[in-house]
């Protein structure tokens, strides 16, 4: 029984992700990553992490909410829908970014930014 109960929260949380993602509105997008955070918090409860996911719950789904919703009564009207057009333009600069780090001269990967490789 607690398998399907946690599969079952696992398939809401997937379906709450994709809706975040493909939602135009900033006000839908901040109320389903709270419940996304509610989600988690009882996956959480449900693996026996109660401390977990009182955390989750508290600072996840509380305070980050209403952090998000003061953010948002602060924009403008123009600024609380998003196009998918933006989207697409910071999901390819990010992946340029990734590219754009490389490989040095001596084949090993620069994830520091600082271009020196060395220790740090």
């Amino acid at each position: 029984m607690t398998i399907i109960f946690g599969v079952f929260l696992l398939t809401l949380m997937v379906i709450t992700a994709l809706a975040i993602v493909h939602t135009q509105h900033l006000f839908v997008a901040v109320i389903l990553s709270g419940i996304f955070s509610l989600l988690m918090a009882a996956n959480f409860f449900l693996l026996d992490a109660a401390d977990v996911a009182l955390t989750e719950a508290a600072i996840g789904a509380g305070i980050s909410t209403v952090l998000f919703l003061g953010a948002l009564t602060l924009t403008g009207e123009a600024e609380r829908y998003r196009s998918s057009s933006v989207n697409r333009v910071v999901a390819l600069g990010v992946r340029k970014m990734g590219k754009k780090k490389g490989r040095q001269e001596d084949g090993k990967e620069d994830w520091e930014g600082d271009g020196e490789g060395g220790e740090g």
